[in-house]
């Protein structure tokens, strides 16, 4: 039992130094494995945050990856003010872009982090609306479960 520990251990403190090898995809499946894992590495996250929130990446910022960063955050019981504003001005502005599964990821790291935001909610609405003809019945209940 100990030895996966500290092999956990020693992956949350090399991840850092490796980022430039990772893409963010691959960053956002780390920070995922530890969520998974309910292992709190708050250093882990805030690297990894940061490094996938840079300015300078954020062309390669894909919805994807926010709401993977939002559902691991939200998993391990932590949040992050720079990820929720990014997560909040993505969903005001392009709430129609992302699948259902990603409006629904969002709302509901939004709602269990006690986050407020009429403009961000009113847009996830119009967007899986939408969506709701072609939207999975799980999706869709998730989202308006969310919106609830």
């Amino acid at each position: 039992r100990r030895r996966p520990q500290r092999l956990l251990d020693r992956l949350a403190a090399d991840i850092p130094d490796k980022m430039p090898q990772f893409d963010a995809s691959g960053l956002c499946v780390c920070l995922h494995a530890y969520a998974q894992l309910r292992r709190r590495e708050t250093q882990l996250f805030a690297a990894v945050t940061r490094r996938i929130l840079l300015p300078s990446r954020r062309d390669d910022l894909e919805p994807s990856h926010v709401a993977s960063l939002l559902y691991s955050h939200v998993r391990a019981l932590l949040s992050d003010k720079g990820l929720v504003a990014v997560a909040q001005a993505q969903l005001s502005e392009d709430a129609g872009r992302l699948s259902v599964e990603h409006v629904a990821t969002a709302l509901q790291a939004f709602a269990t982090l006690q986050v407020r935001d009429e403009a961000a909610g009113a847009a996830c609405a119009r967007a899986v609306a939408a969506k709701a003809p072609t939207a999975s019945l799980t999706a869709l209940t998730d989202a308006l479960g969310a919106l609830a």
